[in-house]
């Protein structure tokens, strides 16, 4: 079992990585919804979600498909607590949550229509394992898809003082422990090389225009700070500075958004 490079068992504000993850699903399911269904998402489903977190995309999932199934996966015990809570909650019944790792897929084979991984592959240290996984438990013409990031795309202009040796610190923390935060560029790569067809990549920029300062820096970067703690010459970060500087200057942010698509051929 490996958390990779996202072990929110070890980070020290959990309450504030929650609210997070919460508002990250929230704000990004009107981008989201439209991606899936083009992609092929569609009622009466068997689809898989990898690393589902908390299980709240897993739940907007369960409602495109209807009569489908959604299996919402993850390593952490806690987010599977929230995860059948949050069904409960909202009495959606056809999505379900169990403990799981994404590398040891203890599932039935060519069984799902459609698998979706959502901000996982930058903390994997071993990619192509997964995607030959993913491979083999969907059915033939069965669809992958993959929302992930890549840091050359994240951007702040003028820039905050620090926020360009925060960005650096942190992708340098994640290549420690085998995380990649320019993953989104080598997605298709990996895809193909697993023996996916059709493979297609689209990069979404969503600006801090479209997001509001906060909400942005919320999701973008705040969470850089539990990476950065892992390195041993980690400079002393004050997120504040960044957040101020942002408030009161005309700045403008983007992040780019990698979706890559494919579909299982002929075994």
């Amino acid at each position: 079992m490996s958390f990779g490079t996202y072990n929110f068992p070890s980070f020290k504000q959990k309450s504030k990585e929650l609210n997070r993850l919460i508002k990250q699903a929230e704000v990004g399911w009107k981008i989201e919804q439209p991606i899936l269904q083009n992609a092929g998402l569609d009622r009466g489903m068997k689809v898989l979600d990898l690393a589902c977190g908390p299980g709240i995309t897993s739940t907007y999932i369960a409602q495109l498909v209807d009569t489908g199934t959604v299996l919402g996966l993850d390593l952490n015990p806690d987010f599977i607590t929230l995860a059948n809570q949050y069904k409960e909650t909202y009495q959606i019944n056809n999505v379900y949550f169990q403990e799981g790792d994404a590398y040891q897929l203890n599932l039935p084979q060519k069984d799902y229509d459609f698998t979706y991984a959502r901000f996982l592959f930058q903390h994997l240290e071993h990619p192509q394992n997964i995607m030959t996984n993913v491979w083999q438990h969907l059915k033939k013409d069965g669809t992958f898809c993959i929302m992930d990031i890549d840091d050359t795309w994240l951007t702040i202009y003028p820039t905050p003082p620090s926020f360009e040796t925060l960005k650096q610190q942190a992708a340098d923390a994640q290549k420690v422990k085998g995380g990649d935060r320019f993953v989104g560029r080598k997605l298709a790569y990996y895809m193909k090389k697993a023996g996916f067809e059709d493979v297609q990549t689209t990069v979404l920029t969503v600006s801090m225009d479209d997001l509001g300062v906060k909400t942005f820096l919320d999701i973008t970067t705040a969470f850089k700070l539990e990476q950065i703690t892992q390195l041993t010459n980690a400079t002393n970060f004050d997120l504040s500075t960044i957040y101020e500087f942002c408030e009161n200057h005309p700045v403008t942010g983007l992040v780019g958004v990698f979706i890559v698509t494919g579909k299982k051929g002929n075994d």
